[in-house]
């Protein structure tokens, strides 16, 4: 996945059946309203030209940075509207190269990347390609490929091509020819996408998630705002209310589902984090649920569990999780991240409680998770008996009292405890 790289894939291409078979997909047809005949392009339209051929034919495609503005980014993309059954596995490409000369240098990249959309256009997920100076062949065209899997939703895939600056003092530009995109398989497991929220894609809150209640918009990657380390990689998702003046409160999330069938067992988790530089608001409450839905989306079942809330600790990441047996008639699991906003108590809006909630590490699994975190004498029941257990366990260093599960026997872990066994057997699992 290129991260950070914008895909601003955002308006429909052409339409060109369920073959794979791409319009001029060698850059020889050159366009009227755009540079090429059939693609559309995003970024600055001067430095997508046409440009000395490497290959075959007359042209390809050339691009460079803008010189100007860091991290600009610019490229074509073309769509097949319709083509796509979620489960099958996709592949885009192009043959790359540049020029003696004009070899990319620096942290310039170029990419090639297969994005899926749902049926409003909008991207649900990609996976990209990269070429820069450590793997791209001077005065020769190599061939670039990336695969993905389309996810539940996916009805268009998109071939995307395109050049990112991040500095702008570095020159050098790269050709591109032969775009493909293929379809190589269908049927297969769909994956969990982007649990840990490192893979950022342009016109999404967050990728591989559909977002509600993101009015503002108040659903980001941590990397928009001062942060601490994530859980887990590099990023991680924060959220905070709408301020709509709403009297009944309102409510900010991000959901993904995968296929399920009755009778299976299932679990969602995730951290969550209550940051001390924006704390979550008197009334505010984090709300971590596995959901179950027949194949019309109907609500069959839902598990959630309270993740956090203004009493919730400062500073620390804890692990929460919730399990359910799916009812008859799911069709799909779904892990559902929310955060309510309380309303205002005079009833103006922008005076509702503020304060942000923070995400990582998310996971849906079929399967369950391990132990209540609360049962801490073994008899996979949540009873006022575990809490002297939790004392002998804390006493003892046993890493079962180590209820916030980050690998340490400490006095946060009490509180911790006490949360999970207000939640009972819809409270967090953990391991060991």
């Amino acid at each position: 996945m290129l991260t950070r790289t914008a895909l601003f894939a955002i308006a429909a291409g052409a339409a060109c059946g369920t073959n794979a078979q791409l319009l001029n997909p060698d850059f020889e047809t050159p366009g009227v309203t755009t540079t090429f005949a059939n693609w559309d392009q995003y970024g600055d339209p001067a430095i997508i030209q046409p440009g000395f051929e490497l290959f075959n034919g007359i042209n390809g495609l050339k691009m460079f940075g803008n010189f100007f503005e860091p991290f600009n980014t610019q490229g074509v993309f073309q769509t097949l509207t319709g083509a796509v059954t979620p489960g099958e596995e996709w592949e885009a490409a192009a043959l790359v190269g540049d020029l003696t000369g004009d070899e990319i240098v620096g942290s310039n990249i170029g990419f090639v990347a297969v994005v899926f959309r749902d049926s409003s256009g909008t991207n649900l997920v990609d996976r990209a390609a990269e070429i820069n100076v450590s793997n791209v062949v001077t005065d020769q065209l190599t061939r670039f490929a990336e695969t993905l899997v389309a996810p539940l939703g996916a009805v268009d895939v998109q071939v995307n091509i395109g050049f990112q600056q991040p500095v702008i003092t570095d020159g050098g530009a790269l050709h591109y020819d032969d775009a493909e995109l293929n379809n190589l398989s269908s049927g297969n497991d769909i994956p969990f996408y982007n649990g840990s929220f490192e893979e950022i894609i342009f016109g999404r809150a967050v990728e591989g998630w559909f977002d509600f209640g993101n009015s503002i918009p108040n659903i980001f990657t941590a990397e928009d705002f001062t942060s601490p380390p994530a859980s887990d990689g590099d990023q991680s998702v924060l959220m905070f209310g709408q301020f709509n003046g709403d009297p009944a409160g309102n409510d900010t999330g991000i959901f993904q589902a995968l296929p399920a069938a009755p009778g299976e067992s299932w679990t969602a988790s995730v951290d969550v984090y209550n940051d001390s530089t924006d704390p979550i608001g008197v009334g505010n409450v984090a709300t971590l649920s596995l959901v179950f839905r027949d194949a019309g989306g109907n609500l069959l079942g839902d598990n959630p569990v309270q993740a956090a809330d203004s009493s919730t600790g400062f500073d620390a990441w804890m692990p929460v999780s919730t399990s359910g047996t799916a009812p008859a008639g799911t069709a799909t699991a779904e892990i559902v991240l929310v955060y309510s906003q309380a309303p205002a108590p005079d009833g103006i809006a922008g005076n509702e409680p503020a304060g942000i909630v923070r995400w990582d590490n998310a996971m849906l699994m079929q399967g369950s998770a391990g132990r209540f975190c609360a049962d801490q004498n073994g008899d996979d029941l949540v009873t006022p008996a575990d809490f002297n257990a939790w004392i002998l366990n804390f006493n003892m260093g046993d890493l079962r009292a180590d209820t916030n599960q980050n690998g340490l026997v400490e006095p946060g872990d009490f509180n911790a405890w006490i949360l999970a066994f207000n939640q009972g057997t819809n409270g967090p699992t953990c391991t060991p």
